[in-house]
């Protein structure tokens, strides 16, 4: 386990981390990365992930729960995932959206420091989500906007401050109480636990929303089963996704401590019959594990 406090800004350069639903078919990501190196000076970007599905900020604060002890204190988290208020919660599947991005003012910018590092978003719940009592209360606005959004605009306000970002969370600086979302936890019912979907990465492969503390507490070294869409079943807590015949389910905890639900050289989704770009449904659909007394 990573000793956070440990570290120190060791580095004369500073890391930009980058986080964005952007995709990399064209150049809107490479384009960000290049504008704040120019704009910041000494700094590097470093892309986290530009794959978040749109508007994912959930996903999102996954990534950044999941990656940011790799780095050094005096790194810079940012994400652009869900700039607008009609994206902060899903519609149920089917839904139109009557609302387009044009018609609602951006969110707030805002940042908060965890681990000696910052993190920068749209007030969107993300942050929370992401740190959640590691930020303390440390978040602090940014910027709130009164112009129509722009990735130039985003990129300009953002700049200002991470010229300076250290001095912004002196003391003097008010401090801003983020949105905070509500989660989906695990759900105990009578016969086991009801889970929901926390991410799915680009093999495919599905994260829950529990964790191994809660799986330890909950679980209680009982016998425990996991059925697929396919009618298998998963009993066992597997290290590696080889532990299991090659095209077989099997579940490991990932290295930010959730359960992950795989398939060995196969794909997850396919085996729960989940659609992995329809992001709706993440929010809808459940992972039952049964406990067997």
């Amino acid at each position: 386990m990573f000793n956070y406090h440990n570290y120190l800004p060791l580095h004369p350069v500073m890391i930009i981390t980058l986080t964005t639903d952007l995709g990399t078919k064209d150049s809107t990501a490479a384009l960000l990365g290049g504008m704040l190196t120019r704009w910041v000076p000494d700094s590097r970007a470093v892309s986290l992930s530009h794959h978040v599905l749109p508007h994912a900020w959930r996903e999102a604060a996954y990534i950044w729960a999941s990656s940011a002890h790799a780095f050094p204190a005096g790194t810079v988290h940012i994400s652009t995932v869900a700039p607008f208020p009609l994206f902060m919660s899903s519609s149920p599947p089917g839904e139109k959206r009557k609302q387009t991005i044009t018609s609602l003012p951006a969110l707030p910018i805002i940042a908060a420091t965890a681990y000696g590092q910052y993190f920068i978003a749209h007030d969107n719940g993300l942050l929370p989500a992401a740190l959640g009592e590691d930020m303390a209360d440390t978040a602090r606005l940014l910027h709130r906007f009164t112009e129509k959004y722009s990735l130039e605009g985003w990129v300009g306000n953002i700049s200002k401050i991470m010229r300076q970002i250290p001095a912004f969370f002196s003391e003097q600086t008010e401090a801003y109480s983020p949105l905070l979302l509500p989660l989906p936890a695990p759900q105990i019912t009578p016969i086991g636990l009801v889970c929901h979907i926390r991410c799915i990465d680009r093999y495919h492969n599905i994260v829950i929303n529990l964790t191994r503390q809660d799986f330890d507490s909950l679980i209680d070294s009982r016998q425990f089963s996991i059925r697929t869409f396919k009618g298998d079943s998963i009993t066992t807590i597997s290290t590696h996704y080889n532990d299991v015949p090659r095209g077989m389910p099997l579940c490991r905890f990932t290295a930010a401590g959730y359960l992950e639900l795989a398939v060995n050289h196969g794909e997850a989704t396919s085996y729960w019959g989940i659609d992995p770009n329809d992001k709706s449904s993440h929010d809808y659909h459940t992972i039952r594990i049964s406990v067997l007394t």
